[in-house]
C-alpha cells in the first residue's frame, strides 16, 4: 500500500508540474519615453526617448530646471515576449513656480503591441495615482483589443489627490492587442503667478499571458488525484 501510495503521489505531482503548453506572444511594436515639453522654449523636448521595436529592459530620468521650475520624468519597463510578462513604472513631477508653471507639460509613456497565436489567460494588476494642485495630473494603464476596437481593460485617475490600485484577469481571445501606460502633469496658468501648482503623477503594472491548459492534461491531473484520493481511502 505504502509503495501504491508513493506512485500516486509522484504521478499527481508530476502531472501538476507539466508545462500547459509554450506561451509566448509576438511583439509587433514598443515604445517607451520620458519627455518635458516647454511651450516657452518653442515648443522643445527634453529628455531621451527610447529605441522602439524591441524587447528587454529600459529605465531612464529626466530631471532639468526651467526658469526656476523643478522638473522630473522617470520611467523603468520590461518586456518579456518569450514568457509572455510586462512590467513597467513611470512617474513624472513638477516641484513648484510662480512663472511659467503653464507652459510645462511632462510625461512617462509605455506602449507594447502584441499578438496572441491562441487564446490565454492574463492577469493585470498595478496602480495609477496623481497628486496634483492648480492644474491636471494624470495617471492610467489600459489594455486594448485591436480586433474589437476596444478596451479590454481601462483605469484611469484625473484629478487631485488620488492613489487607486487594480486588478483584472480573465481569457483573452487569438488576436492583436496593445498594452498602453502614462503619466502626464500639467499645471494650470488660470492659478496665477504667485499660486503653488505642483504635482506628481505615476503608475505600476505587471501583466501577464499564460496557455490556457489542454483538456487533455487536465484530465490526466484529475485523473492523478484520484488516485491519491482511492489510495488514501484504501489506507483508511
Amino acid at each position: 500500500m505504502k509503495a501504491f501510495l508513493r506512485i500516486a503521489a509522484l504521478f499527481a505531482a508530476g502531472l501538476a508540474s507539466l508545462p500547459a503548453g509554450a506561451s509566448p506572444v509576438t511583439l509587433s511594436d514598443a515604445a517607451r519615453s520620458v519627455t518635458v515639453w516647454h511651450a516657452g522654449s518653442g515648443g522643445g523636448i527634453f529628455g531621451p526617448n527610447s529605441p522602439s521595436g524591441a524587447a528587454g529592459s529600459f529605465a531612464d530620468t529626466v530631471g532639468v530646471s526651467i526658469g526656476g521650475i523643478a522638473v522630473d520624468a522617470s520611467q523603468s519597463s520590461g518586456i518579456d515576449a518569450g514568457s509572455g510578462i510586462f512590467s513597467g513604472k513611470g512617474a513624472v513631477s513638477v516641484g513648484f513656480s510662480v512663472q511659467n508653471a503653464d507652459e510645462v507639460v511632462t510625461q512617462s509613456y509605455y506602449r507594447a503591441s502584441f499578438t496572441l497565436p491562441t487564446a490565454m489567460n492574463y492577469v493585470l494588476r498595478g496602480m495609477v495615482g496623481a497628486y496634483m494642485d492648480g492644474g491636471l495630473g494624470m495617471g492610467s494603464v489600459a489594455l486594448v483589443d485591436h480586433g474589437a476596437a476596444s478596451e479590454v481593460f481601462q483605469f484611469i485617475t484625473p484629478g487631485s489627490w488620488d492613489a487607486l490600485s487594480f486588478s483584472s484577469s480573465g481569457l483573452l481571445a487569438a488576436g492583436s492587442y496593445s498594452l498602453l501606460a502614462g503619466a502626464m502633469i500639467s499645471p494650470d496658468h488660470a492659478q496665477g503667478l504667485d499660486a503653488y501648482m505642483g504635482g506628481s503623477a505615476e503608475y505600476e503594472f505587471y501583466f501577464e499571458v499564460a496557455a490556457v491548459p489542454e483538456p487533455s492534461t487536465t484530465m490526466l491531473l484529475l485523473a492523478g488525484l484520484g488516485l491519491l484520493g482511492f489510495a488514501a481511502r484504501r489506507r483508511v
